[in-house]
C-alpha cells in the first residue's frame, strides 16, 4: 500500500505532506496529535483509506496535521490538527493544492498511459 502512495510526498517552502509509513508511526501520530488516527489501522491495512501527515519543513518530527485520503484518492475525507482542531487556512490551502496538482494530476497521467 505504501508503494502506491509514497509518490504523493510533496513539500513547499514551509510544509511537507507524506504518507504515514508504518503502523508504529500511525500510533505515534495519534499520540502526538491527541486524536484517534491510530484506530484506523485495519482501514489503512485493507486499503480503505490512506493516512498522511503534514509537518513543518523545519520540524519534520512533529506533526501539525493529519489527513485521511479517500480510497479512490479523489478527495480529502478528514484534515485535522491537534485534538481534532480545524487546521489553519494555510495548511488547508496547501493540502487542497496537493490533492489537485499532485495526487489527481498523477492519477490523470497514469490513466493516460
Amino acid at each position: 500500500i505504501l508503494k502506491k502512495i509514497k509518490k504523493f510526498t510533496y513539500s513547499s517552502a514551509n510544509l511537507v505532506i507524506r504518507p504515514v509509513d508504518s503502523i508504529a508511526e500511525l500510533n505515534t501520530e495519534g499520540i502526538k496529535m491527541h486524536h484517534c488516527v491510530a484506530t484506523y489501522c485495519q482501514k489503512l491495512i485493507s486499503g480503505n483509506c490512506y493516512i498522511f501527515t503534514v509537518r513543518n519543513i523545519n520540524e519534520p518530527d512533529e506533526p501539525i496535521a493529519t489527513l485521511e485520503l479517500s480510497q479512490n484518492r479523489k478527495r480529502i475525507i478528514q484534515l485535522r490538527g491537534k485534538y481534532n482542531a480545524v487546521v489553519s487556512d494555510d495548511i488547508e490551502a496547501f493540502c487542497n493544492h496537493w490533492l489537485k496538482h499532485i495526487v489527481n494530476s498523477k492519477e490523470r497521467r497514469k490513466k493516460a498511459s
